[in-house]
C-alpha cells in the first residue's frame, strides 16, 4: 500500500466514523484535522512536508 493509499484509507475511516460520505464535507471541516492527526500518528510529523502528502492535499484543494 502506498502512502497516498494509506492517506485515503485514513480519510475515509474518519468519514465513516462520523457518518460523512462526501469527501468535500470531510476535507472542508474540522474532520480533516482528525485525518491529519491520524496521518501524523501513522507516519510522523515530517509527513506533512512530504511530496506525497502535499500532492494529495493540493489535488483535493483544486477539486474543491
Amino acid at each position: 500500500m502506498t502512502m497516498v493509499e494509506k492517506f485515503e484509507e485514513i480519510f475515509w475511516q474518519v468519514g465513516d466514523e462520523n457518518g460523512v460520505n462526501e469527501w468535500y464535507n470531510i476535507f472542508d471541516s474540522d474532520l480533516f484535522d482528525v485525518v491529519r492527526d491520524r496521518i501524523v500518528n501513522e507516519f510522523g510529523d515530517d509527513v506533512l512536508e512530504s511530496d506525497e502528502f502535499l500532492d494529495w492535499y493540493d489535488e483535493m484543494c483544486e477539486d474543491l
